[in-house]
């Protein structure tokens, strides 16, 4: 559907030149698409990578399990009791319901 060779004294009503216009239009907004979404992804991985400061999976549950150990052989040693273990007795002592 060529009508000239883009030299016919036509100008702006040629069909080849509105069919090129159309075809340039639709090339650039696909690029543009396109790196609008390449540059929101890399975005997105730069933000989620700051965040994860996360210590290694392999590493996290043994240092949690050696914590709760140690704490619950603190709070419960007997003698001399801690401070935390008088407090949670005393305060179990004074919310105790009268029996009915």
């Amino acid at each position: 559907m060529i009508c000239c060779q883009g030299d016919c004294e036509q100008g702006r009503d040629c069909p080849f030149r509105k069919e090129n216009v159309m075809n340039e239009s639709n090339k650039q907004w696909g690029l543009g698409v396109l790196v609008g979404v390449v540059l929101t992804s890399l975005i997105a991985i730069g933000i989620s990578k700051m965040k994860s400061n996360d210590p290694p999976m392999e590493i996290l549950p043994k240092t949690v399990i050696e914590a709760y150990n140690m704490g619950l052989k603190d709070a419960l040693k007997t003698n001399p009791p801690s401070m935390d273990l008088e407090q949670t007795c005393v305060n179990m002592w004074a919310n105790k319901q009268p029996l009915r």
